[in-house]
């Protein structure tokens, strides 16, 4: 994944997800990893360290209560002890938004546990200029308050608060530099590294898009990972037998023999979509087969 990001000249790869999912019907939970706390973050540990090795720099999301989507630009959740999860959405905690919550950013993430990166807000959950930046909001996306509207909390308006002493100057300072340390580190700066060469919000732009085949031979690890992960539900041997055939029925179904004639597949899942895997713009949309999720991550 990271060859691939850095390939199309992309800087940052808003994964991996690492919510531990406890609401079973969440329906994004295909982003991350699962409900197990250990899986979900040794997954994400080892999906940072692969995708920033290969020169892309990870985005680890959520900072901490993106376990719904139910309501989930309107709830506020209260807690009581330290949390131990990221987030960075556009839910409350304790009845402040999460992207101006100056406890848990400033005092949880940056100075407690240290953290010398950035943070970025989910698309559109950025709501004021002061209380944001106040908070420990980094950088806000994606820019304009609502998309394509040409204004932001940020630009011109934090520009400002700076100029009549609401906001410090340093604080300012620290912004630029979390987000410049993380692309220094990153190694983004090198004249070899890939300029952005796709737009993924509007795939006709050819100005932009110059269709960079950066698949390789990454398909086979992909297959890999998926036949892996098959859930076989039910392998049991046959209630009856059927004397007039040559196979052998005393035995659960699989694995195969090899010598069966023919093996039948069934089902929606049975074949692919009849539109082909792009007939959804942005995949956001199901006919027959889910191959992937949508959604913003």
């Amino acid at each position: 994944m990271g060859r691939e990001h850095v390939g199309k000249g992309v800087n940052v790869a808003l994964g991996p997800m690492m919510n531990m999912d406890r609401v079973a019907q969440g329906g994004r939970n295909w982003e991350g990893f699962g409900a197990d706390p250990f899986l979900a973050g040794e997954a994400a540990y080892e999906t940072v360290l692969g995708m920033q090795q290969a020169g892309i720099t990870a985005c680890a999301k959520h900072f901490m209560f993106n376990k719904q989507e139910h309501k989930r630009t309107t709830t506020s959740s209260f807690v009581d002890s330290e949390p131990h999860m990221r987030f960075m959405g556009t839910h409350a905690i304790n009845s402040t938004y999460a992207c101006k919550n100056s406890p848990t950013i400033n005092a949880l993430l940056k100075s407690e546990y240290g953290f010398r990166g950035y943070m970025m807000s989910v698309w559109q959950a950025t709501l004021s200029t002061f209380g944001s930046v106040a908070g420990g909001l980094d950088m806000t996306m994606p820019g304009d308050i609502t998309f394509d509207s040409g204004d932001s909390y940020f630009g011109v308006n934090l520009t400002e608060y700076v100029r009549n002493v609401t906001i410090p100057e340093e604080r300012v300072d620290d912004m630029a530099t979390r987000i410049l340390a993380a692309w220094y580190l990153a190694h983004q700066d090198s004249p070899s590294y890939p300029s952005t060469n796709f737009n993924a919000f509007n795939i006709p732009d050819e100005a932009t898009n110059e269709r960079v085949n950066v698949q390789a031979d990454h398909y086979k690890i992909v297959r890999k990972i998926g036949c892996a992960g098959i859930v076989l539900l039910k392998n049991e041997k046959p209630k009856q037998k059927f004397p007039h055939t040559n196979t052998d029925l005393d035995r659960p179904a699989l694995p195969l023999t090899g010598r069966e004639r023919a093996v039948l597949v069934a089902g929606l899942d049975a074949a692919p979509q009849r539109g082909g895997p792009n007939m959804f713009s942005d995949q956001g949309g199901n006919e027959g087969i889910l191959a992937m999720g949508w959604g913003s991550g």
